[in-house]
């Protein structure tokens, strides 16, 4: 989620931008492994959505990155 405000003839305007992914699995990693390369979300006019590359992934240590609602998703399938 990513605020953005402008002003519009001295109005604020507000408006929530997100980043969407394909699957929960994807969502569970870009939240938990863009904080281990220091990867931001960007701003509401330059949000920052795009994947990973190759190499980025390769350094992502995912041991560290909580399935448990990934796994949940997949037993109540």
């Amino acid at each position: 989620l990513v605020l953005r405000e402008d002003t519009i003839f001295g109005c604020r305007q507000k408006a929530e931008r997100y980043c969407c992914f394909e699957s929960s699995l994807a969502r569970i990693i870009h939240e938990s492994g863009r904080p281990q390369l220091n990867m931001p979300w960007g701003t509401g006019k330059d949000p920052q959505c795009g994947g990973f590359t190759v190499e980025q992934f390769q350094q992502l240590d995912l041991s560290n990155v909580d399935l448990s609602e990934f796994y949940q998703e997949q037993l109540n399938k």
